[in-house]
């Protein structure tokens, strides 16, 4: 480890893609990849670690919830976001069974 901090973004809105990363750009954080699909992320996270993984709930190919639980549990992702519109007690419950560590909800 090169001692940066890294990130993965699963996104699938290019606003919020971009939002997300111009933050990251300004606290220096090292940026590992941008996906907008859980197929995506999930072929990039089998080749690399990341330390942070920012991920969206609604995504076009699967539930997000069920991606933090795989993210987790099958590829060792040990701080994972989701950054979502939805914003029900049971979703953040679930992001937080899941393993989520974090949930950050859009306007």
């Amino acid at each position: 480890n090169t001692g940066e901090t890294t990130v993965l973004v699963v996104e699938p809105d290019l606003d919020t893609r971009e939002s997300i990363v111009s933050v990251l750009f300004m606290i220096y954080i090292k940026l590992i990849g941008i996906c907008s699909s859980i197929a995506s992320a999930t072929a990039l996270l089998a080749q690399t670690n990341c330390d942070i993984l920012f991920t969206e709930l609604n995504l076009p190919d699967g539930d997000g919830l069920d991606f933090i639980r795989r993210a987790s549990e099958d590829l060792a992702v040990q701080n994972i976001v989701a950054v979502t519109s939805k914003n029900s007690a049971a979703d953040i419950a679930t992001a937080i069974e899941n393993g989520a560590v974090g949930y950050i909800t859009k306007q």
